[in-house]
């Protein structure tokens, strides 16, 4: 069995969350939207931290033996440096995962060849409505959406989502 997920968080060059304080608009802006989401699943009786707790459920299920944790951290834009170790193949994954967040990816045909990017749906788009049935005016979805656009693209802010990896065998 396995499990992938990620937590509704942004992460910073040290791979901790950023703590954006609520009810203000300031940058970092896909930090903040994502902040947003995490806010609007929980007041809608959703779990975001259910990525969080993968390992534990798993080791305590009775079916599941030789639990196995990883994680990983995405560069959300391609911000790194030249001179980075593995610079082509982090550039090309932030490329992947900018793109995957903010354009409809049907227009890209080399999304077909990614697993992840199966139904073909950008994040932001698919927040959208989530955010609105929240509460959040439309004027500040989208202002904070088209911010989190431009930040993304100018690659000007270093942030990662973490990726939560659990696998294990079947007890037989």
């Amino acid at each position: 069995m396995e499990l992938l997920e990620f937590d509704f968080r942004v992460y910073d060059a040290d791979h901790k969350a950023f703590s954006l304080p609520i009810g203000t608009m300031e940058p970092p802006w896909f930090p903040r939207w994502l902040s947003l989401a995490n806010m609007a699943v929980r007041q809608r009786g959703g779990t975001p931290d259910a990525a969080n707790m993968l390992y534990s459920w798993t080791l305590q299920h009775q079916a599941f033996e030789d639990v196995v944790y990883e994680e990983y951290f995405v560069p959300t834009a391609p911000f790194m440096s030249r001179q980075e170790p593995d610079y082509h193949f982090k550039r090309t994954i932030s490329e992947y995962m900018r793109d995957d967040i903010i354009v409809c990816a049907a227009d890209i045909g080399v999304f077909r060849m990614l697993t992840f990017c199966i139904f073909y749906q950008a994040f932001f788009q698919s927040g959208r409505p989530l955010l609105l049935g929240n509460g959040l005016s439309e004027s500040m979805v989208d202002e904070v959406q088209r911010r989190a656009t431009s930040e993304l693209r100018e690659a000007r802010t270093v942030s990662y989502v973490r990726i939560e990896r659990v696998y294990a065998r079947k007890r037989s």
